[in-house]
């Protein structure tokens, strides 16, 4: 279910740029880094030659080691590992086998798996090898709650869907994004309506009414959670009557605190009915409008959207729509919650 997607190859020229320049134990450019990269060929390697070697799981905040070895002695000059962000390259390079590799893992990671590279030079044949394995990070223990980003899906039947975002609460007080997890599963009440992928992408089908269901554990211990999704019947752009404005269009807050955005509203040639705002948001997210109508077709409102203090850090799109009867626009708002 992992989100992340990168291939060997991207990953292996990443550490190749790193090696050469490490065996040289001097100073150089960049350019300098990329030809000698590009001066090496890559060889298949079997399980023999190179071999990776990880935990299947480990928990936010724990030291993950990577064990990298040649059963059959192949006499490397340079190995190096690299992992998918926020791992990235380690920079303690071994010059022989069996080596170890260590990383530490983020307190709140979102939880997934994760892919690591090991590469390996052979100086006298201008080669180098690669071998990966993947990484499983999981809490060590059962959220007390799940919480999804938007507590009801409010869609129409198209052919984009829209992806859930989960956040598991426990009971240190911690928060972890649990969206990928290879232990949460979704599902859908009524497929008919509403289809949900295994990562979590729900997209609407039919109109009406249905809910995802989403399951978060192993066996006999298990969290879960139901998300309301209502699919309306797909609608032909209307010709624009009016235009919806924000400002700013971006803010940064702490849990807790909250932000004020002057909302703007002007006619498409002579329109003149009546706007009604509405602002679609995420879970924690509280919102007023100052008024919640504009008459006339033209006019402004404030809004404030305030943050509880539960929210975890992250970045949320958000909308501020108008509408007047099968008339409508939006205006994308970005909120990015930060613990300072």
């Amino acid at each position: 279910m992992t989100r992340r997607v990168r291939s060997g190859s991207q990953v292996g020229i990443a550490v190749m740029m790193l090696l050469p320049w490490a065996a040289t134990n001097s100073a150089q450019t960049n350019t300098q880094s990329n030809a000698q990269a590009n001066s090496f060929r890559e060889i298949e390697a079997t399980e023999g030659q190179l071999k990776i070697e990880a935990p299947e799981m480990v928990h936010p905040g724990e030291t993950l080691v990577i064990r990298v070895s040649s059963p059959e002695k192949v006499p490397f000059t340079l190995i190096g590992v690299v992992g998918h962000i926020p791992f990235g390259i380690n920079t303690n390079l071994a010059k022989s086998l069996p080596s170890e590799f260590r990383y530490e893992v983020p307190k709140e990671l979102s939880c997934e798996k994760y892919l690591f590279w090991a590469n390996a030079t052979i100086e006298s044949t201008k080669t180098y090898m690669t071998a990966h394995t993947e990484v499983d990070v999981e809490p060590a223990e059962l959220p007390l709650r799940l919480e999804p980003d938007l507590r009801e899906l409010f869609m129409e039947v198209s052919s984009y869907g829209f992806p859930l975002r989960i956040v598991g609460y426990f009971a240190d007080g911690s928060r972890l994004d649990l969206s990928s997890s290879t232990q949460i599963k979704y599902e859908s009440t009524d497929s008919g309506v509403a289809t949900v992928r295994e990562d979590g992408l729900v997209q609407g089908v039919a109109p009406g009414r249905a809910r995802i269901k989403i399951v978060y554990g192993t066996g006999d211990e298990k969290r879960e959670l139901l998300v309301p999704v209502s699919v309306a019947p797909a609608r032909k752009m209307p010709e624009k009557k009016f235009n919806v404005a924000v400002s700013p269009e971006s803010v940064t807050l702490t849990p807790g605190k909250s932000a004020r955005f002057d909302i703007s509203v002007w006619p498409v040639e002579s329109f003149s009915g009546a706007v009604t705002l509405e602002f679609h948001g995420f879970v924690g997210a509280e919102a007023s409008f100052k008024p919640t109508r504009i008459e006339g077709g033209s006019g402004m409102a404030t809004l404030v959207v305030a943050i509880d203090a539960s929210v975890p850090p992250g970045k949320y799109e958000t909308l501020v729509t108008g509408s007047s009867g099968e008339f409508y626009t939006s205006a994308a708002v970005k909120i990015e919650v930060v613990v300072r």
